[in-house]
């Protein structure tokens, strides 16, 4: 996006204006602002520590002996690398190279970069504080919702942080509990311009995040704070530095953050802005931002490549860090020989996770690894495969015909409202095999809706194995009967619940016009059929397929069995199957819940560990319990998590693939290639 898309103003109003504002009132013209809600103060006056733009002995790197440069080749050319304003996978990954961190997202946990530690309430420099709120403050009601306090609100009175202890205000003093997080920079973390990265350039950053207004959507802050994102930059109260090296967060009463030791706002150079103008200074954000990670941008050649060098001040130049003097990342389009043949000649020291996947199919990367030809890179990621019951189908589909359907006793449930056949289902089909026939034995197959790798999985889930012989003891127990001793021909119902007798055991199974997951049905078709369960294939466009609308077929919940996938991520999505989550008219049919699963317990855990914070002694519990529940009920059939893939020359070290982390270069500096690698 070019400068001109984006100004400063300055904006006053009163906090029912703001409010407007926020809610939904359109800007005409984009902006940047000041945080609405936000308690601005001056700035103390900060000691700054004695540095030289020349690097010192401490952190200066040894010359090498060669010249070194890797050459990255990237299937696209970033728009924007303003880092509020660059979502896509190739601006990411660049930009590891500019910023290191701040916090990294790897194996399903955060780890800190450029900060002493992450925060914790076990630690104390995470705490709830009590506070007095008034009539017309912005607080953070039971809902989750930002709100000027009024008589009528639901809200958590301090010491309460579930929705059964809320109460209805009407006036009286309340007291509310308000999150407290501080962060502490390392020692000795510069600029790549020699400049001190301080504390308030973390405000500066966090000033830039809640007043940047883009003209596509000038409702919406354009900016991010931690994990949380926009919700969490619209729910703070305050960001402040408190010195040289420390800022605090401060959240509204009543926002309590599951993310909140990732809130340490993203730095920008606040001393840059004495040489530039709002304009001026966003252009440069855009093409070349200042960073303190292990290069500096050096020039941009549009349409060809970016070229980088090593930064002599980056904070772990002591270490040998980075491996190269030099970084060249092309933007190159390839098909699948081309691509491999450049990974040989060295024209393409490794590319990036989306180039591989577009231009190299999973077998041949596999091939061309075993043989030495390349370095084949591989690892689970956050996308897991499941096949959906349609549990509570939509009215029009009652008694029409249609298996999710039949509900002859109007209790509104269909036949996968018996947990059993979901259970006899999920024991057909040997997913497993399907997981390994797809992607050679490198994915496993997930009890839950965590990856088996997750720091909090819970690994007493119950686990439905491939076992036909105890999946047709179940069907044979609800009443769904073989009774012509053929297991290839469609069971007959005599005696289910809701559906008459004589019924056959056919089934749609619906999904997107993919071709993997038409292979997935395909080898799932034939477990099923062995167990004497008929299933008929429709495929439609993704657009039919995920409208958010009640003719969707997924949202609409029109199907019998759905294929598709959702995301997972370091904070357990148990939100996913809560009964208030189900698609309907209420909520714009955009609920997830598609397949109307309703289980009061599960409901329970999963609310628990959402209004918890991680370090509290239930919320692991929680965690757990929801988990279990999720296994036991099974309302979806986790069937394999995707594979995320790289590829690299056959001598790359220290290139690898991360399931949870947002960029493939987070550890860049740490890349080598060569005799350096034995």
């Amino acid at each position: 996006m070019s400068s001109h898309n984006l100004r400063w103003i300055s904006l006053i109003a009163s906090p029912l204006v703001i409010l407007t504002l926020l809610l939904g009132c359109s800007r005409s013209t984009p902006t940047i602002i000041s945080s609405p809600h936000v308690t601005t103060t001056t700035r103390p006056t900060l000691t700054l520590p004695s540095y030289t733009s020349t690097p010192d002995s401490t952190t200066t790197q040894t010359p090498t002996p060669e010249h070194r440069t890797l050459t990255i080749c990237l299937g696209a050319e970033p728009v924007s690398l303003f880092i509020h304003n660059s979502n896509s996978l190739v601006a990411k990954n660049i930009l590891e190279a500019i910023y290191d961190g701040p916090i990294d997202s790897t194996d399903f946990s955060y780890e800190p970069v450029i900060l002493e530690k992450l925060p914790s309430l076990a630690d104390g420099d995470a705490t709830l504080q009590r506070v007095s709120v008034k009539e017309n403050g912005f607080v953070v009601n039971d809902a989750g919702e930002m709100v000027l306090l009024r008589p009528g609100q639901v809200v958590r009175p301090y010491g309460c942080n579930l929705s059964e202890c809320a109460i209805t205000w009407q006036g009286e003093a309340l007291e509310m509990a308000q999150m407290s997080v501080t962060f502490t920079l390392k020692q000795n973390i510069r600029w790549s311009d020699g400049k001190p990265l301080i504390a308030d350039d973390s405000v500066f950053g966090f000033e830039i995040a809640s007043g940047c207004r883009f003209q596509e959507h000038p409702d919406s802050a354009c900016g991010f704070l931690g994990a949380g994102g926009h919700q969490t930059l619209i729910n703070t109260a305050s960001y402040a530095a408190l010195d040289v090296r420390t800022t605090q967060w401060l959240g509204l009463p009543g926002f309590l953050d599951q993310t909140y030791m990732t809130n340490f706002a993203h730095p920008l150079p606040r001393h840059q802005m004495q040489t530039y103008t709002p304009e001026e200074f966003l252009s440069v954000e855009e093409r070349s931002p200042l960073g303190w990670g292990p290069y500096i941008i050096e020039k941009w050649q549009p349409g060809e490549y970016i070229l980088l060098s090593r930064n002599p001040h980056y904070f772990r130049a002591s270490e040998g860090l980075p491996h190269f003097d030099q970084l060249k990342i092309r933007f190159f389009i390839s098909d699948e020989n081309e691509t491999l043949s450049a990974l040989q000649n060295g024209e393409c020291d490794l590319i990036d996770s989306e180039k591989s996947s577009k231009s190299i199919t999973l077998e041949h990367l596999i091939e061309f690894g075993n043989s030495g030809k390349i370095s084949a890179l591989t690892s689970i990621g956050n996308l897991w495969e499941h096949l959906d019951f349609n549990i509570q189908p939509a009215e029009s589909i009652i008694n029409s015909g249609a298996f999710a359907g039949w509900d002859m006793d109007g209790d509104g449930q269909g036949p996968f409202g018996d947990v059993r056949l979901r259970q006899a289902v999920a024991m057909c089909l040997d997913r497993q095999a399907v997981a390994d026939s797809l992607f050679f034995g490198k994915s496993p197959v997930p009890d839950t809706y965590l990856p088996p790798t997750h720091p909090l999985i819970n690994p007493l889930a119950i686990q439905w194995s491939y076992d036909p012989v105890s999946a047709a003891s179940l069907l044979e127990e609800i009443g769904w009967l073989d009774n012509d001793n053929d297991p290839s021909t469609p069971r007959i119902s005599i005696g289910v619940t809701g559906i008459s007798d004589g019924t056959p055991l056919i089934m749609n199974y619906e999904t997107s016009e993919t071709e993997l997951r038409q292979q997935v049905f395909l080898m799932l078709a034939q477990g099923l059929a062995a167990c004497g369960i008929q299933v008929n294939l429709h495929t439609y466009p993704s657009m039919e397929f995920f409208s958010t609308d009640p003719l969707s077929r997924v949202y609409g919940r029109l199907y019998d069995m759905a294929e598709f996938a959702f995301l997972t991520g370091v904070n357990p999505p148990c939100n996913l199957f809560l009964s208030n989550n189900i698609p309907s008219a209420e909520n714009n049919w955009s609920g997830q819940n598609s397949s109307g699963f309703i289980d009061p317990a599960y409901d329970a855990a999963c609310m628990q560990q959402i209004q918890l914070l991680p370090g509290e002694a239930a919320y692991t519990q929680a965690v757990l319990d929801a988990q279990r529940i999720f296994a036991e009920q099974l309302p979806v059939i986790p069937l394999f998590l995707r594979l995320k893939t790289a590829a690299a020359r056959p001598d790359m070290c220290g290139y690898s693939v991360d399931p949870s982390s947002t960029s493939d270069f987070w550890n860049i500096e740490s890349f080598n290639y060569g005799e350096s690698c034995k």
